[in-house]
């Protein structure tokens, strides 16, 4: 395992946050915009969009270069684990851990792959509660040994509340919130996700206030697709009526 400590380890003390953002684009480009952006990781959706071994590497080692943490979201099983690892990320996070128990069996999984992997990096490790058996067992999932970082998802907590599609709807905002604090409170790091917009700031800038210090800011298609959209519907505005 290679020696370098992971800067996730390390946050609490630098009193610095990380900012990254979610990568849908396999491309160097996206990866040269994020860096010169100024953020600070990226973050690659394994478990939803599962590109090949020479894709996610590829990506990684990108990253890597240009001074970006890199980080995956993965299945649950061994397989892809040990796949996500190889690549030489550096944190990766679980969606759908509903009890301490799997939380465990991940910890063990990870620690497993990373001794077989040839220099395979301080990896740090998140698991996302967002669903009905993690909001019954998230004061026992922050308590785990081994997991750094804690997510939610607002989403798939919106289906579990009753409140489909409602991310902000005021019942997930407070399962979103008695989460995040179990975590701080477990001395663990957490991690959110917000969009770019006004109000998805707001609440950015509240959580790291409260002492959140990793921070996805939307996703490299979903700002991109914003930005030409805002651009076209102000250029087609200012055109003379053609009639």
């Amino acid at each position: 395992m290679n020696d370098m400590r992971n800067p996730i380890r390390d946050l609490r003390a630098s009193g610095s946050a990380l900012l990254g953002t979610y990568v849908r684009l396999p491309t160097a480009a996206a990866l040269e915009a994020v860096a010169e952006a100024g953020l600070d990781f990226v973050r690659f959706d394994q478990f939803r969009l599962a590109w090949d071994d020479s894709t996610l590497g590829g990506l990684v080692q990108t990253a890597k270069s240009l001074g970006l943490l890199t980080w995956a979201r993965a299945g649950q099983d061994r397989p892809e684990i040990a796949r996500v690892i190889r690549s030489g990320v550096e944190v990766i996070t679980f969606p759908d851990v509903g009890s301490a128990r799997v939380a465990r069996q991940l910890v063990s999984m990870v620690s497993e792959a990373s001794q077989l992997a040839t220099a395979a990096p301080d990896v740090v490790i998140g698991c996302q509660v967002e669903d009905a058996d993690g909001l019954a067992n998230y004061k026992e999932i922050v308590a785990v040994d081994g997991v750094d970082v804690i997510h939610t998802g607002r989403t798939d907590l919106s289906h579990a509340l009753g409140v489909p599609g409602e991310q902000f709807h005021p019942r997930v905002l407070e399962a979103e919130r008695m989460i995040a604090e179990a975590a701080l409170d477990a001395g663990k790091e957490v991690s959110l996700l917000y969009p770019l917009t006004p109000g998805g700031l707001e609440r950015t800038a509240g959580w790291l206030a409260a002492g959140v210090r990793i921070v996805a800011m939307d996703t490299d298609y979903h700002v991109l697709r914003a930005a030409y959209a805002t651009a076209a519907e102000c250029v087609r505005a200012a055109m003379p009526d053609s009639r």
